[in-house]
């Protein structure tokens, strides 16, 4: 838990107020773990399972967490969560606030399943940054560099174009546009390209 109370001034600065977390941490195996709030609280709660299963429910809505899933219970929603008995979750968690909360889809009651090894991976070391950082003295810079390693955390759940959902035509989009500055000095003809691209010309 993070005091914020304490350091109100930095939670001033333009770089910390646009998104700065409250409280973060990782709870292994919690068997029994349950929590109410009949009115919500002030922060967003993002919840990762990265093993096990567990339950939330927002606005009379119950989803089933379980590993690899992501959800953010809004700011002052009603809400309660709790592990399975038979198969208790690990969770990463961390609640938030600021005033950019709102350019992220965090409003959205739903899981987001995060399909691919990689991003799994960049959201873990992600969570440890945050945990690394919290170890060491509360300075304005500290309180910069969790705003910013937050913000990553938020745009790899979010905005980070997922693998197993991409746009095919804006993969080969974007392999034609890096073919075509590796080549700007060179003349290229359409078949070099749509054989670069592995399409027909049309």
């Amino acid at each position: 838990i993070i005091p914020t109370e304490s350091f109100a001034e930095f939670v001033k600065h333009p770089l910390v107020k646009a998104l700065y977390l409250t409280d973060v941490g990782f709870f292994p195996s919690a068997q029994h773990h349950y929590r109410e709030r009949q009115e919500g609280i002030e922060e967003c709660i993002l919840i990762y399972c990265v093993s096990g299963k567990g339950f939330i429910e927002v606005e009379e809505r119950v989803f089933e967490i379980a590993e690899r899933n992501v959800f953010c219970i809004p700011a002052n929603k009603k809400h309660r969560y709790f592990s399975s008995e038979e198969n208790a979750w690990s969770i990463f968690w961390v609640h938030f606030k600021g005033e950019t909360i709102d350019y992220y889809p965090v409003r959205e009651i739903r899981i987001i399943d995060i399909v691919s090894e990689n991003s799994n991976n960049r959201i873990m070391y992600f969570f440890e940054l945050l945990f690394q950082v919290l170890e060491r003295n509360y300075t304005i810079g500290n309180f910069i560099y969790l705003s910013q390693v937050l913000s990553l955390l938020l745009s790899e759940i979010y905005f980070r174009e997922k693998g197993k959902n991409q746009n095919i035509q804006n993969v080969h989009l974007t392999k034609i546009i890096h073919f075509m500055y590796r080549n700007l000095n060179q003349k290229m003809t359409l078949e070099e390209i749509a054989l670069e691209a592995q399409l027909s010309k049309s």
